[in-house]
């Protein structure tokens, strides 16, 4: 589990652009690069409501090899902190994937039912869940 940067945890924190910068990607890309040094197993991202804006746009612009990603309650509707999940290049990820959605999600950003909609973007993957 990656924490919130120590340059980005007064302020605005990760809002502004910052999980769909490449600032973001480099930082997450030298945290995989460490984790497989210690041990040689899978690396999926996994992300839940903002962050399945990070894994998402991770998913799509690292440099390291990923084995899966998992999308939890992810951020469907366009909002002023972010970017949402199906605005993004789904196209260009080519990993197994797995949605996860609570049809009695109450957020207004995480709406249950586009996970189908996130589902149908993503049309490269290896495998759909």
């Amino acid at each position: 589990m990656v924490d919130t940067p120590s340059d980005k945890q007064l302020s605005k924190g990760m809002y502004d652009g910052f999980r769909s910068s490449s600032e973001h990607v480099q930082d997450i890309d030298k945290v995989i690069q460490y984790l497989k040094k210690q041990a040689d197993i899978p690396i999926w991202l996994i992300g839940m409501s903002r962050g399945t804006e990070s894994d998402a746009h991770l998913a799509i612009n690292t440099t390291q090899q990923l084995n899966g990603l998992v999308l939890t309650l992810s951020m469907s509707k366009p909002n002023d902190k972010g970017v949402s999940v199906p605005e993004m290049e789904l196209i260009k990820i080519m990993i197994s994937a797995l949605i996860v959605a609570h049809r009695n999600d109450g957020c207004y950003v995480t709406l249950p039912e586009s996970a189908k909609e996130i589902a149908k973007l993503l049309t490269h993957v290896k495998r759909l869940k």
